[in-house]
């Protein structure tokens, strides 16, 4: 059986190595949907989703109104932290597909048996990882 929930952050990125506009500062409305699998438990549900929610919010709470930089791009990273504001330092290119298998790592870090998670960047484009 699986149950999804869904979560949207505002986060600002640039991708540091592409040749179009992505290279600039900007950000996006992104929404998320976090997809659980297990077995139904003595009350019928796979987890509930309040449960769900007391994992994934701190989560999310961390990325919103932040900026997700590449850890490479020193430029950025010495311009972000000079200022104080919040960021989120990755290993990474922030793409859509990066940040879905992040957020895929982080909650099945925290216990909970993720199956998959889908990542708006804006209404029309998605990207999806779905665990081994």
């Amino acid at each position: 059986m699986k149950v999804s929930k869904t979560y949207d952050w505002v986060m600002g990125h640039r991708l540091m190595s592409n040749q179009g506009e992505c290279v600039n500062p900007h950000g996006h409305n992104y929404v998320a949907e976090v997809e659980i699998e297990g077995q139904l438990n003595l009350e019928g549900m796979v987890l509930d989703f309040k449960d769900i929610d007391a994992i994934v919010k701190p989560i999310w709470g961390r990325l919103d109104h932040s900026f997700m930089v590449y850890q490479k791009d020193q430029e950025l990273v010495s311009v972000l932290s000079g200022r104080g504001w919040k960021t989120t330092e990755v290993d990474f290119e922030s793409t859509a597909e990066n940040i879905a298998r992040y957020l895929f790592d982080l909650v099945r870090a925290s216990g909970i048996n993720v199956s998959k998670i889908k990542v708006w960047e804006t209404p029309k484009c998605a990207a999806t990882y779905e665990g081994k």
